[in-house]
Parts: C-alpha cells; structure tokens; sequence
C-alpha cells in the first residue's frame, strides 16, 4: 500500500500498472475479497459477517473490491463447521462450493463434521444468497 501511496495511484490502479509484472514472478497483493475470505475472516476473528463486511468496505476507497453480493451477507457468527461444510475439500480453503450443492457434498460434510446431512443443508441455507447455494430435495439426503 506505501508503494501505491507513492505513486499517487490508489491501490486498484496501481495494480493495474504493475500486474504484467506477474508475469516475471512477482507476487500481486490482493486486491479483492470473496465471500469465502469474508467468512474466514470473521471466523478467525469471531465477528459477526455483517462487521466483517463493514470492516472490509473501510478498504474499498483504497480500490479494493468485494466480490460478493453485499445485500446477501447474513448476519451472525461463523462456526468451525460452517467454514469446512462452504468448501469443496472441506478443509476451510479456497475452493468454495457454489451452485448447486451435491447430496455427495452434504454427505461428505455429514460425515466429516459427526452430523446428518439434513444439518449440514440447514447449516449452509444461511449462506445460500451470499454462495448462490441451492440444495438437493430432502427425500436425496438420505
């Protein structure tokens, strides 16, 4: 942030500018955060979603940008489970499931996490508008 201070540039444009310099292995600051950072974040820090985000826009006249829809950010704490169940590998790390969740998915969470797989649905229907998450019918769970 210093060198894009300098540069009279806010952060968004001076990435612009030295972008192409990935491309000889240098490595980018991040200049965007998803909903899965979001989550994170607030897990790690035990904030509610909504003071996450308020926390996040601070940063957006400096030219980051929220890559997720604001108006979905539900309100309350993340749990440990909830991270592991919102990923693909169920481990807390990029990548996010999105779309249509897998009874395979919510199974594999079940599993992982000591609970059914109707738990684990419910558990991430708070996150559906932030994710786009949809879920198979109940009678699939199994």
């Amino acid at each position: 942030m210093a060198a894009a201070h300098d540069s009279g540039l806010s952060v968004g444009a001076y990435l612009d500018v030295i972008r192409p310099l990935a491309a000889f292995g240098m490595p980018l600051p991040r200049a965007a955060e998803d909903a899965l950072h979001l989550v994170r974040v607030a897990g790690r820090n035990g904030w509610t979603l909504v003071h996450t985000h308020e926390r996040f826009q601070r940063f957006t006249p400096l030219g980051v940008t929220l890559d997720y829809p604001h108006d979905a950010v539900p309100d309350g704490i993340v749990h440990w489970q909830d991270l592991l169940a919102l990923t693909v590998h169920l481990e807390g790390h990029a990548p996010a499931v999105s779309g249509a969740v897998t009874a395979d998915h919510l199974a594999r969470a079940a599993s992982q996490l000591d609970e059914t797989p109707a738990r684990v649905r419910d558990r991430l229907r708070r996150y559906a508008p932030l994710f786009a998450l949809t879920f198979p019918q109940e009678e699939t769970l199994g």
